[in-house]
């Protein structure tokens, strides 16, 4: 069915059903009528890609199918892999038919349709194409032969390649035809040595020139001058027909020469010149530099020869003036033309307007549109498309590429409304007005010119008056393009606008305009975005999966338009956003069945997904992609995940945390897995990650470090709790008592007591904290008698608190009743005379 739809020429309808098919369905013709019907349609992308899938199935296309794999590689610019592929195509068939050998899915009628040009590469596989020809069975037909030359033509190597073929040809007794010499001569018009070399090359295989061939070749050879092309043109067979494209080629060869120019103009045959011939003679004049009296040049010249000066000579030198900008010669023929009353006609109108807007200084809208009321000229539908589009380049940033704007210092990539304080949408709005008002009463702008207002008011972000643009259209009954709706839709993404942009898509469906991939991908955006706004996130997910089900229906739909990778992963995305994550995993195994392969994108919406909902949640989803799904989640995610999953399960945030490389790993996130793990007695990692941060230069906060150091030292590791002190703890009281307290823990006194004289010889007031942990350090290592020296300087101490000395005393030194009562008996005598 898919081969006879191909040659029918359908092949939007083919690819529809091949997309329509299941995968176990498809056998080898298949694969190569949808590999063809995707070159033909130009989607050299999806050409591509279904050839792969194919030969990933270990699939043999055929011939007909390969020479689409290398039209689609063309396309791409991939030019050394279209020749390789087409010329071990040519010999790897031919050799299959030399040995009577089935050839599977070889389709020699697919194949003969695809009679496009290739451009070539210079690989070993050229040799053996040529060569092929010339061994036993081994030739190629004269469609693989032109697909050669044309392919080396397009790709610039006509002296390497293309004249070989075209004597390896010549040897097999095939001759070329006439349609493909011009092809070729039209393909080499940059390259006049190449153009004239294959001229002369098919002239001498017996190929008669038509006249677009030696059209193409005089116009390539017309920088030679006059002389040359009039050599050229005599060598001619008699019998070719001298059309006037050929003449206007003439006509150019003269340059600047314009008496040549008028006299070839005058050999003309009837009819007559046209306008295109004027055209020429009008840039050989300017080429002279007496555009500016080119009419009175016409008048007088013309009566010597002959000519005739209605508005076609008029019209045509307008035409040459508007080309390079010359808007005051263009001016001067249009005053020619009234002061003669020639019917000044719509084209020499549109040429004064080119020629303002192509002008080489810059004029500004405002300043054309007086002119065109001083000159009272008429608009039609292409000035005013010329017009609007005028306004958009004249409201775009400075500096950019083709700007002729004259700029003030230090404007470049300022825009038109920073430097003039006219907005894009400003300029567009009084333009579209002007047009309004030029136009017959009833009669109103093209399609065209709508848009680019509508484009002028999305660029300054003014939604509402594009929209109002947008129902203009619609009322008055102006079919906007399918672009331009997929704009606005797009426009809607700021806002989470779901309910206008799914407005705008029924809009579409009542005014005929079909629907196409970017607009239902446009849609599913906008869904997405909503979907994480609170309160309406239902509506939009519940919005997005009846987007994906009209879209699949197929109804309204462009045709052979389908559900791409693209158009999946949004609407995983949207799922996403409204924490239906089950379902939108569930689009992964979908599209899969629909042989599309999940790409980098489709990972990241999965990824950023799961990172935007709660911790708990963001483990599940992570998991169940890559453990169920097959999804290959990236390092920086897993780094990302691992900082919010230990916060609520260390375990499972570990888990995540290992398998990041430690150049991977960021600062905030280890921050998060040290507290973590020291909150939780894991002393070791966490003293591990803190020590990185600070490797990596990064300014920890002592409240963090405190609480590492604490937990190290509640493991009775003060060496270790020492150095995280000394490297990225603070200065203050609490920073030491949370190491003296581990020294007390570890019953390391002699450290305890250098702390607490640190402390003090760092200016500070010891409180009465820190001496209670160096005596607990005592306590702890049975140091009773330096705690009864401390003890007791303590209660001398100035200002000593001998009541709560005595309870941390008795609290922390463990010493005999007859020992207490003694300590007892001074501190009471103390108090009693204090």
């Amino acid at each position: 069915m898919l081969y006879s739809l191909n040659r029918g020429s359908q092949w939007s309808r083919t690819l529809q059903i091949f997309q329509q098919t299941h995968e176990n369905e498809r056998d080898s013709q298949s694969w190569a009528a949808a590999v063809i019907a995707a070159c033909r349609v130009r989607r050299y992308t999806d050409c591509l890609e279904l050839a792969a899938r194919a030969e990933g199935e270990g699939l043999r296309l055929g011939l007909g199918a390969e020479k689409a794999i290398s039209m689609a590689l063309v396309g791409k610019n991939k030019t050394a892999k279209a020749i390789a592929r087409l010329s071990q195509a040519i010999f790897a068939s031919n050799t299959l038919n030399s040995k009577n050998l089935p050839l599977g899915s070889e389709n020699p009628p697919l194949g003969s349709e695809i009679s496009e040009e290739l451009p070539l590469g210079s690989e070993n596989s050229e040799k053996l194409f040529l060569d092929s020809g010339g061994v036993g069975c081994l030739r190629a037909d004269r469609g693989s032969y032109e697909l050669f030359m044309s392919a080396a033509a397009k790709g610039g190597m006509w002296d390497i390649w293309g004249r070989k073929a075209l004597n390896s040809m010549k040897s097999n007794g095939l001759k070329p035809t006439q349609r493909h010499m011009s092809k070729i001569v039209r393909e080499l018009k940059d390259r006049p040595l190449d153009a004239q070399d294959a001229f002369d090359a098919f002239w001498d295989t017996g190929v008669n020139p038509d006249s677009h061939a030696v059209a193409a070749l005089i116009r390539s050879q017309a920088f030679r001058g006059k002389d040359f092309v009039d050599n050229l043109v005599s060598r001619l067979p008699q019998h070719t027909v001298m059309t006037p494209e050929v003449y206007d080629a003439r006509i150019q060869s003269c340059l600047s020469d314009w008496e040549s120019a008028l006299r070839v103009l005058s050999t003309y045959p009837p009819p007559g010149p046209g306008v295109h011939a004027y055209v020429a003679v009008g840039k050989s004049i300017d080429l002279a530099g007496k555009l500016g009296d080119s009419v009175k040049i016409l008048r007088d010249r013309g009566r010597v020869l002959g000519l005739r000066l209605d508005p076609t000579p008029y019209e045509g030198l307008m035409i040459a003036a508007a080309r390079e900008g010359k808007w005051r010669e263009a001016v001067k023929i249009l005053k020619a033309m009234r002061e003669v009353s020639v019917k000044v006609g719509k084209g020499s109108h549109r040429g004064v307007i080119r020629s303002w807007l192509e002008a080489k200084e810059f004029l500004r809208m405002e300043r054309i549109l007086y002119m065109m009321d001083d000159l009272d000229i008429e608009i039609d539908n292409i000035s005013s498309i010329n017009l609007m589009q005028a306004s958009i380049d004249e409201g775009l940033p400075y500096g950019q590429a083709g700007d002729k704007r004259t700029k003030p210092k230090l404007t470049v990539g300022m825009t038109a409304e920073e430097v003039t304080g006219t907005a894009m949408s400003s300029i567009a709005s009084n333009t579209f007005r002007y047009i309004i008002s030029k136009l017959p009463p009833g009669q109103e702008p093209p399609v065209k010119a709508h848009t680019l207002l509508l484009q002028a008011f999305l660029h300054d972000d003014k939604w509402g008056d594009a929209l109002r643009v947008f129902d203009r259209m619609i009322a008055r009954v102006l079919k906007p393009d399918v672009k331009t709706c997929n704009r606005l839709i797009m426009a809607c993404l700021p806002g989470a606008r779901v309910t206008q942009a799914l407005n705008i898509a029924r809009a579409m469906r009542r005014h005929a305009i079909l629907l196409n991939e970017q607009t239902y991908n446009s849609l599913l955006s906008v869904c997405a975005a909503g979907g994480s706004v609170p309160g309406v996130g239902e509506g939009h997910w519940r919005a997005a999966v009846g987007v994906f089900e009209d879209f699949c229906n197929g109804e309204g739909v462009y045709f052979g338009a389908s559900p791409s990778v693209t158009t999946y992963t949004l609407f995983l995305k949207a799922l996403l956003e409204s924490g239906r994550w089950q379902d939108a995993l569930n689009q992964i195994t979908a599209m899969r069945n629909k042989s599309l392969k999940p790409n980098m994108f489709t990972r990241i919406a999965v990824e950023n997904g799961a990172l935007h909902r709660p911790a708990e949640e963001c483990y599940d989803i992570l998991t169940t992609a890559e453990k169920i799904y097959g999804i290959e989640l990236s390092e920086r995610t897993l780094n990302r995940a691992a900082g919010r999953v230990v916060r609520f399960n260390l375990e499972k945030g570990l888990g995540l945390w290992k398998r990041v490389r430690d150049q991977n790993k960021g600062d905030k996130e280890r921050r998060f897995i040290a507290l973590a793990c020291a909150k939780s007695r894991r002393w070791q990692q966490a003293a591990e990650e803190m020590l990185a941060l600070y490797k990596s230069d990064v300014s920890v906060d002592s409240a963090d470090a405190r609480i590492v150091i604490n937990a190290v030292g509640s493991a009775g590791k003060f060496s270790l709790a020492e150095i995280l002190f000394r490297v990225v703890g603070g200065r203050g009281i609490i920073d030491y008592a949370t190491l003296i307290q581990a020294a007390a823990k570890a019953r390391d006194w002699q450290s305890a007591l250098g702390l607490r004289k640190e402390l003090a010889s760092a200016g500070f007031e010891v409180p009465e904290s820190i001496d209670a942990m160096v005596l607990k350090a005592y306590g702890a290592a049975d140091e009773i008698d330096k705690a009864l020296v401390l003890f007791d300087s303590l209660l001398r101490a100035p200002g000593g608190l001998a009541v709560r000395y005595t309870h941390i005393f008795t609290r922390y030194v463990h010493i005999s009743s007859q020992d207490m009562y003694t300590y007892l008996h001074k501190i009471c005598t103390h108090i009693f005379t204090t």
